[in-house]
């Protein structure tokens, strides 16, 4: 009898010869539950992706590879803030690709949300939206993903070099979404709702992908949108309360 992470390993590489057209919702469930047990080669670089990411790269592995198991690569990743992809030996093509939120929430959780169809949206507040707000805990980011956030982040060029702070939401008709406001020390400023789109797009990328980021109602003015800044939203808190 085949060890069991030898058995997932060799069930890893079999689905991986499925052709991408028969990758149903029954391919996928099947994958990311054998993936965690399984073993890769692991590249020994990292690699800059389109999006400016950087990823581990893991190959399905030959007999005579140095293996790693699935869990040591995820640790390694989260350690140095990256995310991974898995492709062909012969390939830098993605056959399935993991960013930094996914890795570190299944290594809290042992869960994947990659087979959940979650919309890549920004959630707007309507006024009079009952909704609380509070400090994340260590569940909702944890330690070590907060420092990477801290070391990271203020390379975007939006928050021009200084790390964001967090205030986790809940909407109570919403309790599978974890919304997060963005609380900067002077307000973050888009041209264009695009603009705006592609930033929570980025931000995105450290968080799991039930993860929203909350758009308050606030003032515009003309083509510009800002985000709140602490004054603002504690602003908002107190009327509420106040209210």
């Amino acid at each position: 009898m085949l060890d069991a992470n030898v058995q997932a390993t060799l069930n890893i590489i079999a689905l991986l010869k499925v052709d991408a057209s028969a990758r149903d919702e029954g391919w996928k469930k099947q994958f990311l539950e054998t993936l965690p047990q399984a073993y890769f080669k692991l590249d020994p670089m990292a690699y800059v992706a389109g999006n400016g990411f950087s990823y581990l790269r893991i190959v399905a592995p030959t007999e005579n590879d140095d293996v790693y198991a699935f869990t040591t690569v995820v640790e390694q990743a989260i350690a140095s803030g990256l995310g991974v992809f898995l492709s062909p030996a012969e390939s830098l093509q993605a056959d399935y690709t993991f960013n930094f939120g996914d890795l570190w929430w299944f290594q809290s959780t042992g869960v994947f949300y990659a087979e959940l169809d979650f919309a890549d949206e920004v959630i707007t507040m309507p006024a009079g939206t009952a909704m609380t707000y509070g400090e994340p805990s260590e569940h909702v980011i944890p330690a070590r993903v907060q420092q990477v956030l801290d070391e990271q982040l203020p390379k975007l060029k939006d928050f021009d070099g200084k790390a964001p702070k967090f205030c986790v939401v809940t909407i109570p008709d919403q309790p599978k979404t974890r919304v997060l406001q963005v609380v900067t020390s002077r307000p973050l400023r888009f041209a264009t709702e695009r603009d705006q789109r592609a930033f929570h797009s980025k931000l995105g990328w450290y968080f799991p992908k039930h993860y929203r980021f909350i758009q308050a109602p606030v003032e515009r003015t003309e083509n510009v949108v800002p985000i709140l800044t602490l004054d603002a939203l504690m602003g908002q808190i107190k009327e509420k309360l106040n209210g």
